[in-house]
């Protein structure tokens, strides 16, 4: 049996995740709308991320970011060597500061650091605005030396 986690005895689990599938596939028919990514991402979320990174308390650093392919990509740096466990801690507290009513993130390895894909926005009946989105992709990586 191959674990889900450190102490898992049973190697699988109660249900599948449908119940949340229409909302889901809301999210995923709007990111393949034409226009439905938002202008200057640069204005609209990065205020909200250096608000939680250049806090004093924070454990990156902000290192640079720019506009790829209409995704506002942002570098962080951590301010200790290694890898930290409270990496998705501090995402989860950047992309608390600019979620929508519809947000979706996926994390990935890549050697000892971390990429999160963040997809959110704003579905068709959700808000007074009109439906939009945003794309960022946050990228943790450690302290050089």
């Amino acid at each position: 049996m191959k674990r889900r986690w450190d102490i898992d005895e049973i190697g699988h689990g109660i249900a599948s995740g449908r119940a949340f599938t229409p909302d889901v596939q809301r999210l995923e028919a709007a990111l393949e709308l034409p226009d439905w990514i938002a202008e200057q991402p640069e204005a609209h979320l990065l205020p909200h991320i250096r608000r939680v990174v250049e806090s004093p308390e924070s454990p990156h650093d902000l290192a640079l970011w720019e506009i790829v392919d209409d995704v506002l990509v942002v570098d962080l740096v951590r301010k200790r060597p290694g890898i930290r466990g409270d990496d998705m801690e501090v995402v989860l507290a950047i992309v608390g500061g600019f979620a929508e009513p519809a947000t979706h993130i996926r994390q990935r390895r890549i050697g000892d650091s971390f990429e999160y894909d963040i997809a959110t926005g704003v579905l068709e009946g959700d808000s007074v605005f009109a439906p939009h989105g945003h794309l960022v992709r946050l990228r943790v990586r450690p302290k050089a030396g």
